[in-house]
């Protein structure tokens, strides 16, 4: 399993009753160089999003056929 480092800059979608969340990361460090200062999309569950705080989310990259490529 993978993890990438940074912070969540904007929330795309979020589902309040399970913590469901899509949303904008920008990547400072990691295991995934090639997507190190680049922002990516996420999706996971994270209950309380704080935007100026510094995350480490642990999985992988997926294609999803409609979306494009998310962490």
């Amino acid at each position: 399993m993978a993890y990438i480092k940074g912070k969540i800059i904007q929330e795309i979608y979020s589902n309040p009753g399970n913590g469901y969340v899509v949303g904008l990361f920008r990547v400072s460090d990691g295991d995934l160089d090639e997507y190190k200062n680049k922002v990516i999309t996420f999706t996971g569950i994270i209950d309380d999003i704080k935007y100026k705080t510094n995350y480490k989310l642990e999985g992988k990259m997926v294609h999803h056929n409609k979306y494009g490529s998310q962490f």
